[in-house]
């Protein structure tokens, strides 16, 4: 889950959980799997956190692939998350062959759902 607000014309990172570094993510991160049996084991790895929402604020709910790619882009002053606001869902599959194409995402499953705050 990746929260991002908007600050003057920019949207910027406010947290991201439970990963919140690129490096972060490894072979195997203790994440939701998306095949039924392989997310039988998390209940002991479930973490929780709280913080703040305000109005205008946006929480994206992205699969490992994904996250990692945009926290990296984050961190190298890339700012994707106008991007990742602005997506349809006929554009991800081609932003994910692209950026796979350059080695900048890994080959994995990738999934977007947004939650804007009203």
């Amino acid at each position: 889950m990746i929260q991002v607000r908007p600050h003057g014309s920019a949207i910027v990172l406010e947290c991201a959980f439970p990963i919140d570094s690129a490096d972060a993510f490894g072979g195997n991160p203790e994440l939701v799997a998306t095949a039924g049996a392989e997310g039988a084991g998390l209940l002991p790895v479930i973490r929780t956190a709280s913080g703040n929402l305000r109005q205008g604020d946006v929480l994206l709910l992205m699969t490992d692939a994904l996250a990692q790619w945009a926290i990296t882009q984050d961190s190298l002053g890339q700012a994707p998350w106008t991007l990742l606001l602005g997506l349809t869902q006929p554009e991800i599959g081609p932003l994910a062959i692209q950026e796979r194409a350059t080695g900048a995402m890994i080959d994995d499953d990738v999934s977007l759902v947004r939650v804007a705050l009203a």
